[in-house]
């Protein structure tokens, strides 16, 4: 994470790979007014209308996880 020149930490990305119940907890635990605009949130389920897998995996290569 960076600053910005504000003392604002610039948005961190998180991918959610299955958004189910635990996925959709995640997801809103890092949306709720406190924190929102920190976190960019994307996701992947194959049952349902998402973001594309290969979208939420290139944040886990930019990070080497």
């Amino acid at each position: 994470m960076t600053k910005k020149k504000n003392n604002l930490i610039t948005p961190v990305n998180i991918g959610i790979v299955g958004y189910g119940i635990v996925g959709q907890a995640l997801a809103y635990c890092f949306s709720i007014s406190e924190v929102k605009g920190n976190y960019n949130i994307s996701f992947y389920d194959k049952y349902k209308k998402s973001a594309p897998l290969a979208s939420v995996q290139k944040w886990f290569q930019t990070f080497g996880v």
